[in-house]
């Protein structure tokens, strides 16, 4: 009911005040009648333009509205736009209801037929455009009304200023300390407390110069912190510049900006550097006490003196914080120049071709570019040094420049001792060692009467010429690797240790190329030519490191930019000078070398005739890249030939040579050598010269086994012509103790007489004839090897067993050890069969020719030429005799007495290689081809046996046999058969790639 009664009351007010603006517009405007309406209306403008009040509704109005829309000035206050507090909910929502009404009788009177007048004077209508701003906030939700107003409120406090710093505070308490002294000392009744204010206010005044730099120190922080982000920033426009599908141009542009920012960086950092070399100090001190030449009561002085004392503290504080500050900057100013620069650096592969070869070419742009980096360079280089001067101060106190306790760095100091101890040990002992094992080595060598030093005897050559090298690396390596976080995160140590990296090893790859040109490192052979070839490589090796370090260092500092693209471009250049001074240091031996040949060029002849005057040095020249070229083809062709693969082609390429020689060239008359040469040459006569070879270590084992009375059993085994009688015939020789027999086929008992003298070892042949591979094929074997193991305590047994029946022995009696030791014959290498070749051929009386290989010689060839030629046909028959054979020395020897034969004259020769053909082995029918293999496994086979280990019926094996026989294949001695020598190997390898027998191991 009141509330009804007061809208009423409000609704006659407002139409009250209505009829009044109404009658009192009536005046002027039947006044101005006939006056052009647009006269009136520019004068009412006007009026309203010099009306402050009408000025102030429009603006309040707007501002209540900006309000609304979130947009109010930050610096006005929401509750100085309403007559209400807007923070009550109650009166709100009264004067939302109270404007509501009154808008709709004023918009009611508005509407209605009469209402011909105008809307009222300007201050009317600004009054009611005001009211309906505030009812459009009234009428807002209050969930919608708090968010505008706390967000209006945030922007008040970050609008609002932030309070005094501990700085600004301090600096105005010593004003006002300084304003108070200097009042003191007018009005002081002495010249003493005159002097004592006064000093107390000029001490004031130092303490507000402090607070102010001390405010200068705190916009310092600012400004690095400030610089982080503006390196952020340019680091995200570099990558935005080198994204895949950006323009060159737009790398090109951001380039430039980027190296103009970045000389600025350089300009900041070289300021930064300066003052931190100069340590210039910029912090206000107390200067001369001049209190200390007055007397001065304790009390009248006692004020000064504490503020004396508190300006000393604090100009000591500043101090290190400025030192502090000084060093943050110019780490934060070398951070941000080596950020912008590898970012510049990465916009290279973006620019445009002209562009980047402009910055990395010789021109004007290289070369700016080229004396910025240098800039750079010496600026990294000048804070690094700063930046180890306070690392080497630090060590003081080791615990702290380490980054670690005391007791770990203590500990640290004691394995550097012990690593350098150890080293210092090594490097005494090593040489001694190395040549002590050498010495082992090379009479093992000359023991076992090899044609060449050994793979040991040259690994302990090649070992003595680089270990130095190699000892000062491990120690570097050892070093680094003990050395803590902290010291390890050092430029200075980092590249310390790529110096030391890049120097040891170059002088491990000069050592080591010198080793392997050296007599391929097995001689101690020192002379002038192997002298300057050390000190040539030397050279060579320091040019490549200090040109690698300067490459590397470079990288690591400014880059691979343009003073890394000139090194690497230009660096080849450093060769011309080098390549000038070997030629003169070799000048002689090439000479010397040039003059010792033989059969001279005419290359070599003008070379000869050019040894004095100006001719001279291009003479040496030519001639050392002649020498040098003949002696690397030497020396890879030397290296490649040592391995097996290698030899194998040769062999290969050299019958074919021999095939096409002999297609070409008709062999002359040949007779056989004579049967006793024959016979010695055979395989089945055993060597009157024992040949070295692999197996003579495990031997050296069985002699050991047997001399010390271990007993035991082992087992030799190895193909047809391995040399298994030769090594049992050795051992009886090295042991007279022993008893060599051949296997007792009659059965084990027979044995006992010769194991009642108690031998030191029985040594038994060719175990293999008590095994077939039939059904009960192992029983005499099975009988043996009982026999053996109840007498081995003390007596040792060596059995020999052909390769073809150890893997029938192994499948049938794998699961339980038969053994104590076996020794697997290996094929033999090229040498010992070469070796095995010739001490034959001499012990048989024959010094064959090579002559009929010869191709034709040139027609200055001589005597020399052709024994050089045929010294060359002689190692590469040899080496085909070898392939051949798979490294059988029985096969090889028989092979090679084949291709001996006596001319016209009765002198013997070697004739072309002839390879069997097997086409016919091919074209044999299974039966046939299992009866080869049952007369390899058997051998000497009897008939009887082969029909039971093929299970076929007589007459297959007796024509197969009797086939065999007529082509050659097979031999028959007093009813048994073997396989002949000649068709042996073709027969295994034909077998073979049958899968029906498996190749040695």
């Amino acid at each position: 009911m009141r509330h009804s009664v007061m809208l009423d009351r409000c609704r006659a007010v407002v139409l009250l005040a209505a009829f009044m603006a109404a009658f009192s517009v009536l005046p002027r405007a039947a006044a101005d009648a006939g006056t052009d309406a647009s006269v009136g209306d520019a004068g009412a403008d006007a009026a309203d333009a010099i009306d402050p009040a009408l000025a102030a509704l429009h603006q309040t109005a707007q501002q209540v509205r900006d309000l609304v829309a979130g947009k109010l000035d930050a610096r006005t206050a929401p509750s100085s736009l309403f007559d209400v507090r807007i923070d009550d909910e109650a009166s709100v929502d009264l004067e939302s209801k109270r404007l509501a009404a009154m808008l709709r009788d004023v918009d009611a009177a508005a509407r209605k037929p009469k209402a011909t007048l105008d809307a009222g004077p300007p201050l009317w209508a600004a009054r009611i455009e005001l009211d309906r701003a505030r009812l459009a906030f009234y009428g807002m939700p209050k969930a919608a009304r708090e968010p505008l107003l706390a967000e209006h409120a945030e922007r008040q406090k970050a609008l609002a200023p932030p309070p005094p710093s501990e700085a600004e505070r301090r600096e105005r308490d010593a004003e006002q300390e300084r304003q108070k002294a200097l009042q003191a000392a007018r009005e002081a009744r002495t010249e003493v407390e005159r002097l004592v204010s006064e000093e107390y206010a000029r001490l004031l005044e130092v303490q507000r110069a402090q607070a102010l730099f001390d405010k200068e120190l705190a916009a310092r922080k600012g400004a690095i912190t400030q610089g982080h982000e503006e390196t952020l920033t340019w680091q995200r426009r570099a990558r935005e510049a080198r994204a895949p599908g950006t323009p060159p141009q737009t790398a090109d542009r951001t380039y430039d900006d980027v190296r103009a920012i970045l000389r600025v960086a350089r300009g900041h950092l070289d300021t930064a550097l300066t003052a931190l070399s100069s340590r210039h100090s910029d912090v206000p001190s107390a200067g001369p006490d001049p209190l200390a030449e007055i007397e001065a009561t304790a009390d009248e002085a006692a004020t000064a003196r504490e503020a004396r004392n508190r300006v000393d503290a604090e100009a000591r504080r500043l101090a290190a914080e400025e030192d502090r500050l000084r060093d943050a900057r110019a780490s934060q100013l070398l951070d941000e120049v080596d950020t912008l620069n590898r970012e510049r650096l990465a916009l290279l592969s973006s620019l445009s071709p002209s562009k980047r070869d402009a910055i990395t070419g010789f021109g004007e742009i290289g070369a700016e570019q080229a004396a910025s980096e240098w800039r750079h360079l010496v600026l990294v280089l000048r804070y690094h040094r700063h930046a180890i001067g306070q690392w080497l101060l630090a060590w003081r106190e080791p615990a702290r420049a380490l980054g670690q306790s005391p007791g770990k760095s203590a500990l640290l100091v004691i394995e550097w001792l012990l690593a350098f101890a150890a080293f210092s040990w090594l490097r005494r002992r090593t040489p001694q060692v190395l040549a002590s094992m050498r010495e082992r080595a090379v009479a093992r060598d000359r023991h076992e009467r090899l044609p060449a030093p050994s793979i040991a005897t040259r690994t302990i050559a090649f070992v003595q010429q680089i270990h130095r090298p190699v000892e000062w690396l491990a120690l570097a390596i050892v070093l680094a690797w003990l050395l803590p976080a902290a010291a390890t995160g050092i430029l200075e140590v980092q590249l310390a240790a790529v110096s030391l990296q890049w120097i040891l090893g170059g002088a491990l790859a000069v050592n080591i190329v010198n080793a392997l040109a050296s007599d391929d490192g097995t001689t101690a052979k020192r002379d002038d030519s192997a002298a300057l070839r050390l000190r040539s490589l030397r050279l060579v090796g320091r040019v490549v490191v200090a040109f690698g370090l300067v490459l590397v260092l470079t990288s690591r500092l400014v880059g691979e930019g343009t003073i890394y693209e000139w090194v690497l471009s230009t660096c080849w250049l450093a060769s011309i000078p080098v390549f000038l001074v070997l030629v003169r240091w070799w000048r002689d031996i090439v000479f010397e070398r040039a003059s010792r040949t033989r059969k001279k060029s005419a290359f070599e002849h003008w070379v000869l005739q050019n040894r004095t005057g100006w001719k001279s040095f291009f003479a040496a020249t030519a001639g050392g890249v002649h020498v040098f070229a003949h002696g690397a083809v030497r020396f890879v062709r030397t290296w490649i030939a040592r391995f097996y693969l290698t030899r194998r082609v040769l062999a290969y390429l050299f019958r074919r040579e021999l095939d096409k020689l002999g297609a070409e060239r008709a062999e002359g008359p040949t007779s056989p050598i004579p049967e006793a040469a024959f016979d010695a040459l055979g395989p089945d006569v055993l060597s009157s010269v024992f040949i070295a070879t692999h197996a003579d270590e495990r031997v050296a084992q069985i002699l050991a086994r047997i001399g010390q009375g271990k007993g035991g059993i082992v087992l030799i085994v190895g193909e047809r012509g391995m040399g298994k009688s030769t090594l049992l015939r050795h051992i009886h020789e090295q042991i007279p103790e022993t008893v060599l027999m051949p296997v007792p086929t009659e059965g084990a008992a027979s044995l006992e007489a010769t194991l009642q003298t108690a031998p030191k070892a029985l040594l038994l042949d060719d175990i293999h004839r008590l095994v077939k591979p039939v059904m009960g094929g192992l029983a005499p074997f099975d009988e043996l090897l009982a026999m053996a193991i109840r007498h081995s305590t003390t007596t040792t047994w060596v059995f020999t067993l052909d390769e073809v029946l150890w893997l029938f022995l192994q499948r049938s009696r794998g699961r339980r050890p038969l053994f104590d030791d076996v020794v697997r014959l290996q094929p033999w290498p090229e040498e010992p069969i070469v070796e095995l070749l010739r001490t034959r051929t001499e012990g048989a009386g024959l010094g064959p020719s090579f002559e009929h290989l010869l191709d034709k010689l040139p027609p200055n060839a001589d005597e020399i030429d052709k024994q050089e030629a045929l010294a060359e046909r002689a190692s590469r028959y040899y080496r085909l005799l070898w392939d051949y054979a798979g490294g059988n020395p029985g096969v090889a020897l028989h092979m090679w007495r084949r291709s001996l034969g006596m001319d016209e004259n009765g002198n013997a020769h070697v004739r072309f290689f002839q390879a069997l053909d097997i086409s016919d082995l091919q074209r044999l029918p299974d039966s046939a081809v299992f009866v080869l293999r049952a007369v390899l496994q058997l051998a000497p086979a009897k008939p009887a046996d082969i029909m039971q280990a093929t299970l076929l019926d007589a007459a297959d094996v007796a024509d197969t046999l009797r086939y065999a026989q007529a082509r050659g294949y097979v031999e028959e001695h007093g009813g048994r058969y073997t396989m002949t020598w000649t068709w042996f190997r073709a027969v295994t390898t034909f077998l073979q790639r049958r899968h029906l027998l498996v190749a040695p191991r």
